[in-house]
């Protein structure tokens, strides 16, 4: 009786887990919509570089890079 009680648990978690990943819809864009306001600090995307050694640089009022 437990043995088949874990079983139908088993199933029904596994039905609802599968349908969960199929009904999944991750973001199709790759980066962030939001836009740098003045006086923030941002990384600046580089091509042909990962993001960890992206350059960091600040936006002042004007809204123009600053190097650090």
């Amino acid at each position: 009786e437990l043995g088949k009680l874990k079983e139908e648990l088993w199933d029904h978690f596994a039905k609802a887990y599968f349908q969960a990943l199929k009904d999944y819809n991750p973001k199709k864009v790759a980066h962030s919509r939001l836009r740098a306001k003045p006086e923030q600090v941002v990384l600046v995307e580089t091509e042909n570089q990962q993001r960890q050694k992206w350059p960091i640089n600040y936006k002042n009022e004007d809204l123009n890079l600053l190097h650090m």
